[in-house]
């Protein structure tokens, strides 16, 4: 999948590849059955159209591992070693990965 336009480059092949994996590995299923919208695990919000928190979980990870999930945050691994704590977001200004790009 081709980078949308007004995404970052870097990121984006890093947040389809998290996206798959959130997927394959059950954790997409387990957020839902949590109450996750599908924007706060695969929304994203395109670099001058809002505000990067409202990304969702899967660009949030950045290559990163996720260890455990609640109704509110993930769990997952920091770079240092220590355990980072990502919040779901208002989701405002977010659309789905997979929709970047199209009707603009």
């Amino acid at each position: 999948m081709a980078c949308p336009r007004n995404l970052n480059p870097t990121r984006w092949p890093i947040a389809v590849r998290d996206s798959v994996k959130l997927g394959a590995d059950g954790w997409a299923a387990k957020a839902i059955a949590l109450g996750w919208s599908d924007l706060d695990l695969f929304g994203v919000v395109a670099a001058r159209e809002g505000d990067p928190d409202a990304d969702g979980l899967a660009v949030k990870l950045a290559g990163r591992r996720l260890l455990a999930l609640c109704a509110s945050f993930a769990t997952i691994d920091s770079v240092a070693g220590g355990r980072v704590y990502l919040h779901r977001g208002n989701n405002d200004g977010a659309r789905l990965l997979w929709t970047q790009g199209r009707g603009r």
